[in-house]
């Protein structure tokens, strides 16, 4: 039987990339509030979570866009909540691929970003 309206839409199974962006210092010192924008490249319905400090957010604001290739999360907080921060991490969840998350470790004056080991200054 032939079904002229039927579509089979083909996902790969393999986790999406994930960049998370946080606030410049110079931002985190002179505003009120800041934005952190985890981008999880995938063209699924992934569920996007934050932790801070490991804690999973449930209490904080956050926005959530998505288009055919991306979801765009942005989390807003105080800067005098970031400024005791020590660990951001942006996560993204399916049934068609493994839980997958990028973290930030923040300390001090360095920056490091475990996902790609990458180390930079923010001041």
């Amino acid at each position: 039987m032939f079904c002229p309206n039927l579509f089979l839409t083909v996902h790969s199974s393999s986790p999406p990339s994930i960049h998370l962006e946080i606030p410049r210092f110079k931002t985190v010192i002179a505003e009120s509030v800041v934005t952190a924008t985890c981008l999880v490249h995938t063209d699924l319905d992934a569920k996007v979570t934050w932790l801070l400090n490991d804690q999973v957010l449930s209490n904080k604001p956050t926005k959530q866009d998505r288009n055919t290739t991306h979801i765009i999360s942005n989390l807003t907080v105080p800067s005098a909540d970031w400024k005791n921060l020590n660990k951001v991490q942006c996560r993204a969840e399916h049934r068609c691929f493994t839980l997958t998350e990028n973290t930030i470790i923040l300390t001090g004056k360095k920056t490091i970003q475990n996902k790609n080991q990458l180390i930079c200054e923010i001041c």
